[in-house]
């Protein structure tokens, strides 16, 4: 192997082997090697993982001479919306990641910029062309010929269960009529009662990660209680009666695939469970806390040996290292970058403006602060000296019940004291249409409550409302004119699917440890569509738990770009 290739020559992989090489010949004072008995179980399997570690990561880092930059595929005759340059640039990338040894990788467009088209122009794209495709034809041949699975040219898309609406009608928007068979495979046990062969005869099937989870997924051994072996591999099993693992599915895509991030949660194992011959990854942040967000993609991906925990911890958690992986596997684009073609912005959006408006407490406001801080510090001492974090706190008496009551009910007031004051004096001074967004939902309802006093037209969207509910609400939101003027939005519910160009203004009104979340929200109103200014309002009180909150997130935006941008 030639390891000049290397950014670093190879240098730390050559101190590896050399460390390896002064145990072998490392001897006590009688001559003997020391580590003869340990060697003799793990250095072979050690030497081994190493040049498997050196050949994959050259070979990766050689592919990064091919990567098609600034080269163009025409938009699919079968397509009924033209490209945009960025896309059809995007679109050369993804046939090329598909002709790879390893077939697929990673879209990480910014939110935003059309990540759906891109992959629906892909599909389209193949299927046009599927007679000159002789290497994915081979792909596909050997995958069901040593796996005995059912042959098949069909696209599995598995995604959040609030948007497999949303990819029919972008299939129906964008495809012409006709051109592509699809079929949602959701619903109840009964209404999912199809086989693999009729499965494999659908270009597209749609399917949601609950779907995915509960198919592969074995059952807890009792109620409420789940079994230690569920989180290890022993939990997934390929079920005789789950079609999902009887088909070779042409492509297996993951829309909003960070969620998988938790490598050793049920939905994360049973989607790679997923036979296919190539596997995407589509996300607008791939990074949301740490570096193993990302290797729960890459195991999804199955890019050997590096989808191997072992050799991830030993090698890859480095961003250095990482970055020669990331630029063969994965693609992103931001919404200020120039486009090669016209050298302006490659979507033409109005501007953003973010803002920070810090606070500090006052007078009655930082007393009960002070209090419901001593009080929370006080209830988790108490519950950590009686070994009871978490059963008491969960299961106590009325007591215990009563005091939670009161902290939360304090919780509400302190917000409500805090940030109602920012927001009403932004009402007073901007009529134009926004959105709140919070973790909370105690304070939405809070705000819902001030807002009809006032009389102000408002709608919400949470957890509890149904996807056909949440599209109807987003609609009566961007109605410009005639909707309402307030949309209050739950963090984690408005986070993906939605698009509200509706309102220009957004309100993050308290912080959550994972920007990524923030980052999603915020992009509801600056995307493609949006014809006014954008103003991001950011409240952050000093003095207080939120800073804390705030310098991790710095921190974990730091280290995701560092990442994604080389």
């Amino acid at each position: 192997a030639n390891l000049s290739k290397l950014p670093d020559c190879g240098r730390r992989l050559l101190e590896k082997i050399e460390m390896l090489e002064e145990k072998l010949i490392n001897r006590d004072a009688f001559g003997r090697n020391a580590n003869v008995i340990h060697l003799a179980e793990m250095s072979v399997l050690y030497i081994c993982l190493i040049f498997s570690f050196v050949f994959a990561y050259l070979n990766c880092f050689s592919s990064l001479a091919n990567v098609p930059e600034n080269l163009k595929t025409n938009t699919p005759t079968s397509l009924l919306t033209e490209l945009m340059p960025h896309q059809k640039e995007g679109l050369t990338w993804l046939l090329w990641r598909e002709k790879q040894s390893l077939p697929g990788g990673i879209l990480a467009d910014d939110m935003g910029l059309g990540k759906t088209l891109s992959m629906i122009s892909l599909i389209v794209n193949v299927k046009e062309n599927r007679k000159q495709n002789e290497e994915v034809k081979g792909s596909n041949k050997q995958v069901t010929k040593s796996s005995c699975l059912i042959p098949s040219r069909t696209t599995l898309i598995i995604a959040p269960a609030s948007l497999i609406f949303q990819w029919e009608a972008e299939f129906q928007k964008h495809v012409k009529s006709g051109f592509l068979s699809r079929y949602v495979f959701h619903g109840p046990k009964h209404k999912r009662d199809i086989s693999a062969e009729c499965l494999a005869r659908y270009d597209v099937v749609v399917t949601t990660y609950g779907i995915v989870s509960n198919e592969l997924s074995e059952k807890f051994t009792a109620v409420g209680v789940e079994d230690e072996r569920s989180s290890s591999d022993e939990s997934i099993s390929r079920k005789p009666g789950s079609v999902l693992t009887k088909i070779a599915w042409e492509r297996v895509i993951l829309d909003e695939a960070h969620q998988i991030k938790n490598r050793t949660s049920l939905i994360s194992k049973a989607c790679c469970k997923i036979p296919a011959v190539a596997r995407w990854c589509l996300t607008g942040t791939p990074i949301h806390n740490n570096l193993w967000d990302l290797y729960s993609l890459i195991r999804f991906l199955r890019v050997v040996p590096f989808d191997e925990e072992a050799v991830w911890k030993e090698y890859i958690l480095s961003a250095r290292i990482l970055n020669t992986l990331v630029k063969g596997l994965l693609l992103r684009r931001e919404k200020n970058q120039l486009c090669t073609e016209t050298n302006k912005p490659i979507v033409d959006l109005k501007s953003r403006k973010y803002e920070e408006i810090v606070m500090k407490f006052e007078g009655m406001e930082k007393k009960v602060y002070d209090y419901m801080f001593q009080s929370s510090n006080n209830d988790t001492n108490r519950f950590a000296k009686v070994g009871l974090i978490f059963i008491e706190f969960i299961v106590g008496g009325p007591q215990t019940t009563r005091n939670n009551n009161n902290f939360q009910a304090m919780t509400c007031v302190l917000t409500l004291l805090m940030r109602l004051r920012q927001a009403c004096v932004h009402f007073a001074l901007i009529n134009q249409v926004l959105v709140i967004v919070s973790q909370w939902t105690s304070l939405l309802n809070i705000l819902e409550y001030h807002l009809e006093r006032k009389k102000i037209l408002y709608t919400s969207i949470n957890g509890k409302v149904s996807s056909s509910d949440r599209q109807n609400r987003a609609n009566s939101f961007n109605m410009m004119d005639s909707g309402p003027h307030v949309m209050l939005l739950s963090l984690t519910a408005g986070g993906v699917g939605l698009n509200l160009v509706g309102g220009n203004h957004l309100f993050l009104v308290d912080l959550h440890w994972n920007p990524a979340l923030e980052q999603q929200a915020c992009d509801r109103i600056y995307r493609i569509g949006q014809t006014k200014n954008v103003f991001i309002h950011k409240l952050v009180c000093l003095e207080t738990i939120e800073e804390r909150v705030l310098a991790l997130q710095r921190i974990k935006q730091t280290l995701a770009k560092d990442v994604l941008d080389g």
